[in-house]
């Protein structure tokens, strides 16, 4: 489903479908207050999925997750996690590398992230230069997708 933590990217006739379509056909779409338990991120993936949307793997080629439903800390160190019984691993439709191989190279976003954190990660991404690090070779990074987004509708 659309985990809505770290947010969702929509193509143009995704949204499309979900305004034009879904979004006022009550038989398509629950709109409400979520008074009834009903999650935002889930009921999204429900109504985009009533109305042909598909969801795609956003993982990059080497497995590993673009957007995250948590911070970067959690992600690499799982300690919060326990074992195989915690609810994201039970709801993940593709297994999370342990680690530091659990995030992309050119992971979209995290959720869960303080001003704070934003501020350490402005620095760590845009301002450091770690001596010796050839910068210009991080511009070959892969960034081939896994699907032909034609194929989508």
């Amino acid at each position: 489903y659309m985990s809505g933590g770290a947010g969702y990217v929509l193509s143009k006739e995704a949204l499309k479908r979900f305004h034009n379509t879904a979004l006022n056909n009550a038989s398509l779409c629950h709109v409400g207050d979520n008074s009834d338990g009903g999650a935002e991120d889930a009921e999204m993936g429900k109504c985009l999925m009533n109305v042909g949307v598909k969801s795609v793997d956003a993982r990059d080629n080497f497995g590993r997750f673009r957007f995250l439903p948590f911070t970067p800390e959690n992600h690499i160190s799982q300690r919060e996690w326990g074992y195989q019984d915690f609810w994201y691993y039970k709801n993940i439709k593709y297994p999370e590398n342990p680690g530091m191989h659990c995030c992309s190279d050119l992971a979209i976003s995290f959720h869960y992230v303080s001003p704070e954190m934003m501020v350490l990660l402005e620095y760590l991404i845009y301002h450091l230069r770690p001596y010796g690090l050839k910068t210009e070779t991080l511009d070959d990074a892969p960034t081939k997708n896994r699907i032909n987004s034609s194929a989508l509708f």
